[in-house]
């Protein structure tokens, strides 16, 4: 009886202190450009591929350069656990940041970065003769894609269903106790 009230709380400590594989956080696995790639030609389509699904809607991607010049993003969609992000690219050669926040399938805001150099620098080619039309100043704001609000979650990443079953196994290791406990002072 003693090796039991030992073995059950060690069971009971063991299963508090090991968390499960379903509170991972989503994670960034590959992207193209890949981090700290050189590319010669700027790229018309980013992919960023993460270790599970991801939400579209839930997403935001903006890309800078060192100068502050933002690329304009399209419509981004998903294909398994890859964000297809289409780009417009603009400014010179040099060091550019994506920059991305997504709404993972656990609701957890996942933010990150990936940095790539543009070896040359964009090249602009006009079929059309210049015409003498006002245009407003350009933002060098970085352009977004339209996504729904993602909230951040601050917990301790348990979940209430977690918390009941903790709340169980200490209600059934004192009962065990109890229940041993009155049971030794009935046969002596």
């Amino acid at each position: 009886m003693k090796r039991l009230l030992l073995v059950l709380p060690l069971v009971f400590l063991s299963v508090l202190t090991t968390t499960p594989a379903a509170s991972a956080h989503t994670q960034l696995i590959s992207s193209d450009p890949k981090e700290g790639a050189q590319v010669a030609a700027p790229p018309q389509q980013l992919t960023l591929t993460f270790n599970e699904p991801v939400r579209p809607e839930q997403t935001t991607v903006t890309v800078t350069g060192a100068d502050g010049t933002a690329w304009t993003v399209g419509q981004i969609t998903a294909k398994d656990a890859s964000l297809l992000v289409p780009v417009t690219p603009a400014g010179p050669a040099g060091l550019y940041t994506i920059n991305f926040k997504i709404g993972s399938a656990d609701d957890h805001a996942v933010t990150g970065a990936v940095k790539f150099t543009m070896t040359a620098p964009l090249v602009t080619t006009t079929t059309a003769p210049p015409t003498t039309t006002t245009t407003a100043p350009s933002s060098t704001a970085p352009s977004v894609a339209p996504v729904a609000d993602v909230q951040s979650d601050q917990s301790t990443g348990l979940t209430w269903w977690a918390w009941l079953l903790i709340a169980i196994g200490v209600a059934a290791v004192a009962g065990a106790v109890v229940w041993l406990r009155r049971r030794a002072t009935q046969s002596a």
